[in-house]
């Protein structure tokens, strides 16, 4: 090819055609030109790519961290529904002998569980200097949402319940001769027991435990949970991935809960809104007082909401009759019209 275009600047010149051979200077200079500009076009073209590539890789590992600690949560929420229930007969004093020998009561007030939830390949993102488009920069705006508040929630009372357990570590060891006893060989004496069961002091430890660990970190937890699942699905339907129906999940199978249901003094209603179930409250002595919350399905019986957790309660034809709610001291049962 060289030698062809060499030939003709040749043949131009020998042949004095100069205004022929300028022109034809020009001409080849700007093909010159010109195929720079593809190549450079090209190789711009690739480099968006590869930028490209690498911000969806980013976002589909952060998709799998999502789902990762939206397990945590989950996890996390069923310790609490079982601390619930136990802080629910100790605070009520309803609690036995066997609960704190055979059923893990003693150890509720001497171990803390974080949740430590990751948030690595978020900050990959975060840092990240690749362009994004407007509907990335929309889902980013959004995990900014979930990882900066209620993440920053959720490790905050972490920290809150791990100094309480702490203290409370040196208080027994200065004042409770079983103490050297139980955590060196997981004895649970006579002594131990009765100090759990009569005991006032306890009583308000386990309350004040129940309000920072059940009560306040687990609505930390459930306020993640809520904003993560909701960010998960808009995430993966924009990486065209299929979400984790356990997750993500198909409400079909879970219309038992359904319905109108009565207490003493309220009036409850479930119904199904877009992809969730909404639950609405009414005060029966004034109609006034409205409460709407969102429905959290932990499985075919069990749920929880932004205060609550719940089951639902069958007869013997196995259809739903009732619902319970539980809060630390606090039960609220329904009956299914």
């Amino acid at each position: 090819m060289l030698k062809f275009f060499r030939k003709i600047r040749q043949n131009l010149l020998n042949t004095n055609k100069v205004g022929k051979y300028l022109l034809y200077a020009v001409g080849e200079i700007i093909l010159v030109v010109i195929g720079i500009l593809i190549a450079l076009s090209i190789n711009n073209k690739n480099e968006e790519r590869k930028a490209a590539d690498y911000t969806n890789l980013l976002f589909r590992n952060t998709l799998k961290e999502l789902k990762f600690n939206i397990e945590k949560a989950n996890a996390k929420v069923a310790y609490f529904r079982f601390q619930n229930y136990c802080y629910y007969r100790i605070i009520n004093k309803k609690a036995t002998k066997d609960n704190y020998k055979l059923d893990g009561y003693a150890y509720l007030l001497f171990s803390g569980n974080a949740v430590e939830l990751s948030d690595d390949t978020f900050q990959k993102l975060l840092n990240s200097d690749e362009k994004l488009t407007q509907e990335q920069d929309d889902l980013l705006s959004k995990l900014k949402l979930v990882y900066s508040n209620f993440k920053g929630e959720v490790d905050f009372l972490d920290t809150e319940i791990y100094e309480f357990i702490f203290d409370l570590h040196k208080k027994y060891k200065n004042e409770q001769p079983w103490y050297p006893n139980f955590i060196s060989y997981q004895s649970i004496s006579d002594d131990m027991v009765d100090y759990f069961l009569t005991d006032p002091e306890y009583i308000n430890d386990a309350t004040y435990f129940y309000t920072i660990g059940s009560a306040q970190q687990n609505n930390g937890v459930k306020k993640f949970r809520e904003s993560a699942i909701i960010t998960y699905a808009q995430l993966s339907h924009h990486l065209n991935i299929p979400p984790d129906t356990a997750i993500v999940k198909d409400l079909t199978g879970y219309r038992h809960y359904l319905g109108t249901y009565t207490s003493d003094n309220s009036t409850l209603h479930i119904k199904e809104e877009g992809n969730h179930f909404i639950q609405t409250v009414i005060d029966n002595n004034d109609s006034t007082k409205i409460e709407k919350l969102p429905l959290y399905l932990d499985s075919k019986t069990l749920f929880t909401n932004k205060q609550y957790y719940g089951n639902l309660t069958y007869d013997d034809d196995n259809k739903v009759k009732g619902m319970n709610f539980y809060r630390g001291g606090r039960k609220i049962t329904w009956k299914k019209n």
